[in-house]
């Protein structure tokens, strides 16, 4: 496997769909993007130029010379941006085990390639070859987009931590603060009973008014009825934030999942 810097052309198809491989991993493309749209090279863009606008936009791409044999090392980065020999894009999607067994020749490649076609319009198709299959239309190089760091590329990548869930909680702060307003109401008219008691104590039986015990009963129903009323959406609401949190976390975890290569499980 080695690092190239030129000897290759890329179609302008090839380079966009490299932003896209890039946008969905969340790095910042859209400076890469346009200026892709102003060269004015026609047809063919020489590996070296693509290279060039890369670094100006501050983004890093690079290019690897390598076999099928050593392709399977990068499929837990799928999807993977291969160059065909003519220089067209193919998006490698997957990669599926044929035997037990390391070889290229035991993998199977799923991946999408422009037909062009007239009646397709030049749409990417779904097709899946082995590794013999595979070279015989793929030029044997990838390219890779990255930020540089300290350029206008992608955020960094957080590090393990708490910060998942905080930003869960921040997402939904309008539910959360209501949930705290409910706590703090409860707790305040939960002061109710004992403030009771106390007026029964120290006014009612001194000076015998039964008037007076009369209205601290009625406010004090009151107050347990709007007492289990805060409860209860207190409770409401607290399911309801953690159905929720638990269903975007088990979404991103399964799409994080479903996304990773067969290999990775090998």
């Amino acid at each position: 496997m080695n690092i190239i810097r030129s000897g290759i052309d890329v179609t302008r198809d090839a380079a966009v769909a490299l932003c896209q491989i890039g946008n969905n991993r969340r790095i910042a493309v859209g400076q890469f993007f346009q200026a892709l749209n102003n060269t004015t090279a026609s047809g063919l863009l020489p590996l070296d130029q693509l290279i060039g606008i890369g670094k100006r936009t501050g983004l890093d791409v690079t290019a690897y010379k390598l076999n099928c044999a050593e392709l399977i090392n990068f499929c837990s980065e799928l999807p993977i941006l291969l160059v065909a020999a003519d220089g067209s894009p193919i998006i490698l999607h997957d990669v599926s085990v044929l035997e037990n067994g390391s070889q290229a020749e035991q993998f199977e490649f799923s991946v999408s390639l422009r037909n062009l076609q007239a009646e397709n319009n030049g749409s990417f198709v779904n097709t899946v070859f082995d590794a013999p299959e595979l070279e015989k239309i793929w030029s044997g190089v990838i390219l890779k987009i990255a930020a540089i760091e300290n350029g206008t590329g992608s955020v960094k990548k957080p590090k393990f931590g708490l910060n998942w869930f905080f930003s869960l909680l921040t997402a939904r702060r309008d539910l959360l603060a209501i949930i705290v307003a409910m706590i703090a109401a409860v707790h305040i008219v939960g002061l109710a009973i004992p403030l009771f008691f106390q007026a029964v104590v120290d006014k009612v039986l001194v000076n015998e008014t039964v008037g007076t015990l009369q209205v601290l009963t009625i406010g004090v129903v009151v107050a347990v009825l709007f007492d289990s009323f805060f409860k209860f959406c207190r409770d409401y609401m607290i399911g309801h934030l953690a159905a929720k949190m638990d269903i975007q976390a088990a979404d991103t975890t399964f799409r994080h999942l479903i996304s990773l290569p067969l290999t990775f499980f090998g």
